[in-house]
């Protein structure tokens, strides 16, 4: 149980069977496919292709049940094979992954291979890292009588002073915050700056539901999954595009949307853009604030013993490394963030743009629709605005003249040969 000191509300403490860091580096090999391996069905489309990595091929195929499994096809003994997951995603494009262990659920490192949809392509390809984090708070204790902060405290080689807790990783539930052994921080630290490579994620399984838990199929485009990774049918679901043109008929079988969307605007990562903006100043100030005391007390030396003094002049060659970094970092996330706001700007002058280009169509026809009444205008005008006078005489004169055409008809017919002779 856990206590809101502020409310006095008493929370039940949340248990999940498992909660992983996973981290994502580059591989050092690269990851190739074999066009001549892939082959097709004129009716069933792709049937199956091979990826070879380091020596290794994995022949990913469709089985009997229409879905693609994957298999390591190298000569070994069926208990030295690697375990290949295969999942088809939403544009029928594929990720392959293949863990350390015999068995899938077993593994904690994996090669991730993504494939396009005809199976010709490795559009990118990477190693994947799980790591195991323990759930606490700031002042339980997680081994031998001390806090997360006292089992992780660094020695001034800025590794842990106790060596086990190298390896370990521990979220905070009241704080929010994830304590990293030095030798996961050094990991972290190191991942080259890859796009779409060196990205850090947090993921758990979750046993069951409780009341008053909120059911992520409702919220998010997930699916709930078996071991092997196929959707359940009564959690599967199917969600529609969230776009909601208005479209407004204009002219005879002519219509033009006259909104735009969110999505055409707005990109969510500004959030985190500038989330990481702000969060690269308040590690740099926090950072120039730890060296400016250290420099004050460097400045009365008389008001420490020759230990502490020399702890001090530690600490500060420490903080002073630490304000470099954090310099840089933020030099850095100044630079991409700049770089990526220029980004959005263009997004959302492309959307203004677009709401121009609408608006000089919508002028054009118009325009052209205000010609088109013009001329029915004067077509009706000149059916139906006239003078009765002048049409009274015009059908009198044409009707003497139909009347002497009659006659005229007449006496000729009336004639006969004995006339002529």
């Amino acid at each position: 149980m856990s206590l809101d000191i502020e409310t006095g509300n008493v929370y039940a403490t949340r248990e999940y069977p498992k909660t992983t860091l996973v981290y994502r580096n580059a591989l050092e090999q690269p990851a190739s496919i074999d066009p001549a391996k892939v082959t097709t069905d004129p009716v069933d489309g792709l049937q199956s292709f091979e990826i070879k990595y380091d020596g290794i091929t994995y022949k990913i195929k469709k089985d009997a049940q229409g879905r693609f499994v994957g298999e390591d096809t190298t000569t070994l003994p069926p208990d030295s094979k690697k375990p290949v997951k295969v999942t088809q995603n939403n544009d029928k494009s594929f990720t392959i992954s293949v863990g350390d262990q015999t068995s899938y659920k077993d593994s904690t490192n994996f090669n991730v291979f993504n494939v396009s949809a005809n199976g010709r392509t490795v559009t990118s390809y990477y190693a994947e890292h799980e790591l195991d984090v323990e759930i606490t708070t700031s002042d339980a204790t997680v081994n031998a009588g001390k806090t997360a902060y006292q089992y992780l405290a660094l020695a001034p080689d800025n590794t842990n002073t106790d060596t086990t807790a190298a390896n370990k990783i521990y979220l905070l539930a009241d704080t929010g915050e994830l304590v990293f052994g030095s030798s996961v921080a050094q990991t972290l630290g190191g991942l080259k700056d890859i796009p779409g490579v060196d990205t850090i994620s947090v993921k758990y399984d979750k046993s069951s539901f409780t009341e008053g838990d909120l059911r992520p199929e409702h919220y998010f485009d997930c699916k709930q999954v078996d071991d092997e990774h196929i959707a359940l049918p009564i959690y599967a679901m199917n969600y529609d595009d969230h776009s909601q043109d208005i479209n407004y008929t204009v002219g005879t079988n002519q219509s033009i949307k006259i909104n735009t969307n969110a999505e055409e605007v707005f990109d969510t990562q500004i959030v985190r853009t500038i989330d990481d903006v702000l969060t690269a100043i308040d590690t740099y100030n926090q950072a120039e604030d730890k060296v400016n005391r250290l420099t004050k007390m460097r400045e009365t030396p008389e008001s420490y013993t020759d230990a502490q003094m020399a702890q001090i002049d530690l600490m500060y060659d420490a903080a002073s490394k630490e304000l470099d970094l954090a310099k840089n970092k933020l030099q850095s996330t100044y630079e991409r963030a700049i770089s990526e706001c220029g980004q959005y700007f263009d997004q959302a002058n492309l959307a203004e743009t677009a709401c121009g280009t609408v608006e000089s169509r919508l002028e054009l026809i118009s325009n052209r629709l205000s010609e088109e009444k013009t001329t029915v205008t004067t077509l009706a005008s000149d059916n139906e605005n006239v003078d009765l006078t002048n049409i009274a005489v015009e059908v009198s004169e044409a009707n003497l003249v139909y009347n002497a055409a009659l006659m005229a008809t007449g006496r000729i017919s009336q004639q006969t040969l004995v006339d002529y002779i």
